[in-house]
């Protein structure tokens, strides 16, 4: 199920980034997954999901945050 809350001036969608996967989106029934070929190191599997949304947005890669 995709949780999508609005937040302020902004929207807040749960996701899971996915590393050391083919590149992708999935939705299932666990919600949205962010699939990134980065290794988990030193934040690059979180930032390479980062961008990775924000194309699938269609914003800019600054105009997206990840919380946690």
């Amino acid at each position: 199920m995709l949780d999508v809350r609005q937040h302020g001036d902004g929207v807040v969608v749960s996701l899971r980034v996915r590393p050391r996967s083919r590149p992708g989106l999935d939705l299932t029934d666990a919600g949205l997954v962010v699939r990134v070929a980065a290794v988990p190191e030193k934040g690059r599997a979180t930032e390479e999901g980062r961008r990775s949304l924000a194309q699938a947005l269609g914003v800019s890669p600054s105009a997206v945050r990840l919380r946690s």
